[in-house]
């Protein structure tokens, strides 16, 4: 009947327009050479993951990665060469690390990662591992003498053992990167938590039983 078939087509129109809005939205989210998230949305999963892991009182890592000699490597090379590296680490996260996982990148040589339910030493575990595979990776481009300056410095941190909220979180794991870097990179590195620093749930059980 005519009313069915009309019927039939306003909800496939509406379906597709969704579907398109869904698709909208997913682009405004991410980079569009990587895949992964942009750093607007990466910084809202942030907070929200933050006051998760606070809520249910469970840990949440983060992972900083910058490609070493970046700029160096860019004028020698080029920056359409260079993208073809980044292109391939953003691949290489995608298949190493959980679908729990929030993977972003954050500039044209920054990634970043939240790994929910994660301890710091099982995130420096990964990050190595992560460090490891990129210097065994092979780019027709690159001369021999240059292989040894492709490599990754790596900033890791924890939430609540090391910091007490997001900001804290991301400013600790950029201090743990910018001193690998400054200690000629190619290293995985964690934060060290200041002397006398008392977690979040270390704090929570104090006043509870106060």
């Amino acid at each position: 009947p005519l009313a069915v078939r009309l019927c039939h087509e306003f909800f496939k129109s509406v379906y597709s327009k969704n579907e398109l809005a869904i698709e909208f939205h997913s682009q405004q989210m991410r980079d569009p050479m990587s895949g992964l998230l942009n750093r607007k949305s990466f910084d809202e999963k942030l907070q929200e993951e933050v006051s998760r892991a606070r809520r249910i009182q469970h840990p949440l890592s983060m992972i900083k990665i910058q490609i070493d000699n970046f700029d160096l490597l860019s004028q020698k090379y080029g920056e359409e060469n260079l993208l073809l590296v980044v292109k391939a680490l953003a691949k290489s996260m995608k298949k190493n690390f959980r679908n729990t996982d929030i993977l972003a990148r954050l500039a044209i040589n920054e990634f970043c990662f939240l790994l929910p339910h994660t301890e710091i030493k099982h995130t420096l575990i990964k990050a190595e591992k992560v460090r490891r595979a990129f210097t065994q990776s092979q780019f027709p481009f690159v001369k021999i003498e240059d292989k040894t300056k492709l490599s990754l410095s790596i900033g890791v941190s924890e939430y609540p053992s090391l910091c007490k909220d997001a900001e804290g979180l991301s400013k600790s794991c950029d201090d743990a990167l910018f001193q690998i870097k400054r200690n000629q990179g190619n290293r995985v590195g964690a934060w060290q938590a200041d002397s006398g620093f008392r977690p979040d749930y270390l704090n929570q059980l104090i006043r509870n039983v106060e």
